[in-house]
């Protein structure tokens, strides 16, 4: 987990992303999960809006939307595990999940140009890194979205395996 989340901390300063800390420490949750338990779970129906490459690091970030009602626990884990068995291939990933198609097009992780509806669509912030070897992959979850200082943060765990060559 501690790689994952440098790996997601190195992405937010490399790219200037502005993540309020929350303002105490009973307002982040640690869990701990594992991609192989999800991996019978029905994925939400998602749709990738945008990727694109950060400049100062390898990798690459997407822009996901799903409905306002996927906005569920078992849901948001099931779909990040997808993700990141789908993108294996990438020394880095991360991924906004948004619940909504619109803030998902618009949304900037430094925030600038952000409204409050399109910060209070961010939903999700899943990534891995393979950089340092195997890697690890997490998330954060904001179930409130009108109180961005809550926050869950899941460890998953070891990275998804890098694919052989010749897959």
């Amino acid at each position: 987990m501690r790689n994952s989340l440098l790996a997601i901390a190195s992405l937010i300063l490399a790219n200037a992303v502005f993540v309020p800390a929350p303002t105490s420490a009973a307002e982040v949750l640690n869990e701990k999960e594992s991609c192989e338990r999800y991996a019978s779970f029905k994925v939400p129906k998602f749709k990738v809006i945008r990727k694109s490459r950060p400049y100062s690091l390898p990798g690459l970030q997407l822009f996901v939307s799903i409905l306002p009602s996927d906005v569920e626990r078992d849901k948001l884990i099931a779909l990040s595990c997808h993700l990141g068995k789908e993108y294996a291939r990438e020394k880095m990933l991360s991924v906004w999940i948004l619940d909504s198609e619109k803030a998902a097009k618009h949304f900037n992780p430094q925030g600038e140009g952000n409204d409050r509806a399109t910060n209070s669509a961010r939903r999700v912030l899943y990534g891995f890194d393979h950089q340092d070897g195997a890697g690890s992959q997490s998330l954060q979850w904001t179930p409130d979205p009108n109180n961005r200082a809550r926050m869950i943060v899941v460890d998953l765990g070891i990275a998804p395996t890098l694919p052989s060559p010749k897959e």
